[in-house]
């Protein structure tokens, strides 16, 4: 444990005397070459220092593989006060290191409100723009309300339904999970349409998990319960 924390401490000043030297903003290109796959947690300690007057100190950040419709989430418990941060692995690792930069400080800002209890009159209302304009002032970002990552998004979503109904929509999912009728839309839809959505395309060599674990000899396990969210 301390000689993880030894070697983020570490990294963190040489970045920071590298960035100081050089004058180097948070998004210069060069960043690209120098720390292409920048470690998530030495960033959010040296932008805690740098923006939030070290008030993030117990703030976590860590990458999801399983996000997919969003770039990154601030996730604050109220009954511990724990918050974490969470950035999309399949949806920035397809982008610039620079935008891993301002959606690290996006989630940052939502973190220090949370943090210091600040109010606002909206997900990214006065304050939080007020915080967002000074941030980028001071350090070349351009972080914005909205991450556009709409492309990056589209590609993820390799599992395509089509309702064989009069309707004929698509519906395309980056997880294998058959459209249900539990929202309200999809309850119009089958009493407007009354189709079925069939599955027309998945990637390419896909596996589905239950054929996975007949080949594993694991058919015989117990189901997990569904999740709920």
């Amino acid at each position: 444990m301390y000689s993880e924390v030894l070697r983020e401490f570490q990294a963190i000043l040489r970045i920071t005397r590298m960035s100081e030297q050089l004058g180097l903003t948070v998004v210069d290109p060069i960043w690209e070459s120098i720390d292409p796959n920048p470690d998530i947690r030495c960033l959010l300690r040296q932008f805690n220092h740098m923006f939030f007057k070290g008030r993030l100190s117990n703030v976590e950040a860590e990458w999801s593989k399983r996000m997919t419709r969003a770039a990154g989430v601030c996730l604050y418990y109220h009954q511990t006060g724990r918050c974490v941060i969470r950035l999309s692995e399949p949806i920035l690792k397809q982008r610039p290191r620079k935008d891993v930069v301002e959606s690290l400080l996006h989630e940052m800002i939502h973190a220090y409100m949370h943090v210091t209890k600040k109010e606002d009159d909206g997900a990214h209302g006065t304050v939080f723009l007020h915080y967002m304009k000074r941030i980028n002032a001071a350090s070349g970002a351009n972080i914005t309300v909205k991450h556009h990552f709409s492309a990056e998004m589209r590609a993820l979503r390799k599992h395509w339904w089509q309702c064989n109904g009069p309707c004929g929509k698509i519906i395309r999912r980056a997880t294998d999970r058959t459209p249900t009728m539990t929202a309200a839309w999809r309850r119009r839809h089958g009493v407007e349409c009354g189709g079925e959505f069939i599955k027309i395309k998945e990637p390419d060599n896909y596996v589905p998990r239950r054929k996975r674990d007949d080949d594993d000899g694991q058919s015989g396990r117990p189901a997990k319960k569904p999740r709920t969210n």
